[in-house]
């Protein structure tokens, strides 16, 4: 499936050398971002659904941006921000969170200090998650070459 209009724009302006793509709203689909190199990238105060699958998001900002349910799973997300920014249901299996922020993100009601890193990070958490009851029945997870599936 060829990407999506918006994530098309978004490459070419980044290929053109923008870096700056604050406040946009990606909601109306799924965008596939999937090992794409989006490194330094602005996404603050953005409302995205996407998958980052094996992106590489190094030094990239989702301050103060809604990624509710976003895939960075093996993302390289070193040094990225995501303060102040909702993160419910994100998936950040083997993502690289070396340095990433975190501060003031919310996830379930929980608000994140500095250098915590958010509950998707630790072992068996969709376990846990789900003996709790609080997961979904349907988990978006990165199907084979990094598109995505439904487990």
């Amino acid at each position: 499936m060829p990407p999506s209009p918006a994530v098309t724009g978004i490459l070419l302006r980044y290929a053109a050398g923008e870096r700056s793509f604050s406040h946009l709203d990606l909601d109306s689909e799924v965008h596939d971002f999937s090992g794409q190199v989006l490194e330094g990238a602005d996404f603050s105060g953005c409302f995205v659904v996407a998958t980052f699958c094996r992106a590489n998001l190094a030094r990239a900002r989702f301050k103060d941006a809604n990624v509710k349910t976003c895939d960075f799973t093996s993302a390289d997300l070193r040094n990225a921000v995501f303060d102040g920014s909702a993160i419910d249901a994100v998936i950040f299996n083997g993502a690289d969170l070396t340095g990433a922020s975190f501060a003031g993100a919310s996830e379930q009601g929980h608000i994140y200090k500095a250098g915590e890193l958010p509950f998707a990070t630790q072992p068996n958490y969709a376990l846990k998650r789900t003996a709790l009851g609080k997961v979904s029945s349907a988990i978006m997870r990165c199907g084979p070459h990094g598109r995505l599936a439904w487990a």
